[in-house]
């Protein structure tokens, strides 16, 4: 049925395995999930939308750890589809339910020439924060943070405040402030590590200029919305907008 040449079929199909996933399915979903069918008349050819694709990547969400074989089929399909959304949906099943190794390759995906797979890998190890182990982390040091692009750097740096060692995490703050276009991502770790471990978050802000605006908005006494002309003097234009995607707003009254 996952080859029947009606896509109503092969729909049926996914959806019927989604609502009752079981190991047993793996090798349909395998297949499933390379099904280009498409209901688009037109579409941008670097974004497509794949829906039967996407529908096998939601149930094999379901299954638990993947085998080593069945999480190099998905890596590959993520490096070559044209569907975002199913490349970042296959990146996330590896870094949430393969072996390490793979999200060791999903980390170089990220730090590679920048691209629309190097986001999606980032985005994607980010989003399954939980599973980085303390040898992954240990790969997130100022020089991987100051020469990924912006959009990398900023992802990484909110990894290694989740899930850092507190040693490792102002260590590799205090080689990043050295960095001028950069030294903006210690606001992302003082602004997770704040509740985390405020000792260290707080020798963190003092690698930063004393009384700094930045360092008032991410520990909470500053509540008002930021724009890129407040930490202008902490980094780069870009690399400033995606630390301000995280911590620009206003925050909220409770």
């Amino acid at each position: 049925m996952a080859s029947d040449k009606g896509h109503y079929v092969r729909t049926a199909l996914v959806e019927a395995i989604d609502a009752r996933p079981h190991p047993k399915h793996l090798a349909a979903l395998l297949h499933l999930v390379t099904d280009k069918w498409s209901s688009d008349s037109m579409y941008d050819s670097d974004n497509r939308h794949f829906p039967i694709a996407r529908a096998a990547a939601g149930a094999l969400s379901k299954l638990g750890q993947l085998s080593a074989d069945a999480s190099e089929a998905l890596h590959i399909l993520a490096l070559e589809t044209s569907d975002a959304n199913l490349r970042f949906a296959l990146f996330s099943i590896n870094a949430c339910q393969a072996d390490e190794a793979f999200r060791s390759r999903l980390l170089d995906v990220a730090a590679a020439a920048p691209s629309p797979v190097c986001r999606a890998a980032a985005s994607a190890l980010l989003s399954n924060w939980q599973q980085a182990s303390p040898t992954f982390i240990a790969r997130l040091d100022a020089d991987l943070l100051s020469r990924t692009t912006p959009f990398v750097a900023a992802r990484l740096t909110l990894l290694l405040a989740l899930r850092g060692e507190a040693s490792h995490a102002f260590d590799t703050c205090c080689n990043l402030a050295g960095h001028q276009g950069r030294r903006v991502l210690l606001l992302l770790v003082v602004w997770l590590m704040h509740e985390r471990n405020p000792l260290v978050a707080e020798k963190i802000s003092a690698l930063l200029p004393a009384g700094h605006i930045g360092v008032a908005k991410v520990t909470g006494a500053h509540r008002d919305a930021l724009d890129d002309s407040a930490l202008a003097d902490l980094g780069d234009a870009l690399t400033v907008a995606e630390v301000l995607f995280f911590i620009g707003k206003e925050k909220e009254s409770s």
